[in-house]
């Protein structure tokens, strides 16, 4: 079936290309006839020393003429009698014979080319907004439930459920060790959840914050990191009556969204790259981990031997060792 199609369409072409060509030389033979004419009919008439010279004239330009027309004829014995039976034309063939039974012919004809018009306006309106016009489509939620693969999980032993057991109890151990970590749940779904990290000492009675950032678990795998200053707040917006935390706006200041894209490059090539079981005791590492890049803002660059540079500490290091960090500037 796909092979007779292919054949039919092929012939089709040909049909065409053929057809295009008896066109052209068509026009080409009209132009000969009427340079012809002109030449017999619309000249000077010759005088006795040109007289040989426009016969001349003449017979070549007749020659160009016969020549022109045994091409034309010899393109036009190879058209078919008739085309070959593809779709579209089967479909513009069944129109024609049924506006034969149909009393207002005209009207049907001109709602036909009136409704071909408004598909082909609306396809050209939508590939314009599709081309020039693109915008990024915010999703409602950056927590997607996504389908997760076949696994013979419970539902209460679910990696996910394995996170949020962890971290309620690594809360209740913070509480009582005093370690300086402030945990908390901003957002929470059916296979992941918004957890907030706030890091802070106590200063004249007082618990004074010296980081803060925001972890996305999503089916018990942390998938990203944000950092952001620890006086600035998370931005929220209303998602069919719920609040969602925006993770599409960063920090306001460049160097925390520098380091969130080096907590993110970390995440990705050290952590992630292992399978992780949930428990207190992994939490509290993972937190201790993020929590050491506090002291970016004390550590001078292996190169240049400074502090700040550029307004910006040293922020490209390893994550297991902050002593090797480099500026952007000095790699």
């Amino acid at each position: 079936m796909g092979s007779s199609s292919a054949q039919a369409s092929s012939q089709y072409e040909g049909v065409l290309q053929r057809s295009n060509n008896c066109l052209v030389l068509l026009r080409q033979l009209r132009n000969r006839v009427t340079r012809l004419h002109n030449l017999l009919f619309h000249s000077q008439p010759p005088s006795r020393e040109t007289w040989h010279a426009y016969f001349r004239q003449v017979d070549r330009v007749d020659k160009d003429l016969r020549d022109c027309f045994d091409n034309l004829e010899s393109h036009a014995k190879g058209l078919p009698n008739q085309l070959p039976q593809i779709e579209p034309l089967n479909r513009l063939r069944a129109v024609f014979q049924e506006e034969q039974l149909d009393v207002q012919v005209v009207e049907t004809v001109e709602s036909m080319i009136d409704c071909e018009n408004w598909n082909e306006g609306n396809f050209q309106t939508y590939m314009y907004l599709g081309e020039f016009l693109r915008l990024q489509r915010r999703r409602p939620s950056c927590i997607v439930p996504r389908p997760l693969s076949c696994s013979h999980w419970a539902t209460g032993m679910s990696p996910h459920a394995q996170f949020e057991t962890a971290f309620a109890q690594f809360q209740k151990e913070l509480l009582k060790n005093k370690t300086g970590i402030f945990p908390t749940f901003l957002e929470r779904t059916a296979v992941g959840s918004i957890v907030e990290l706030r890091y802070g000492v106590l200063f004249e009675k007082q618990i004074v914050f010296t980081q803060k950032l925001l972890m996305v678990e999503n089916a018990g795998v942390i998938e990203q990191i944000l950092f952001v200053a620890p006086h600035e707040e998370w931005t929220f917006y209303t998602d069919l009556g719920e609040k969602r935390v925006d993770l599409a706006k960063s920090s306001q200041y460049i160097v925390y969204q520098k380091l969130t894209t080096q907590a993110n490059i970390h995440l990705m090539q050290t952590i992630n790259t292992q399978e992780i079981r949930w428990t207190p005791q992994t939490l509290h590492q993972l937190s201790s981990a993020f929590g050491k890049l506090q002291q970016v803002f004390d550590t001078t660059c292996r190169n240049c031997k400074k502090v700040m540079k550029d307004f910006l500490p040293p922020l490209i290091f390893d994550f297991r060792n902050l002593k090797n960090a480099l500026h952007e500037t000095c790699r």
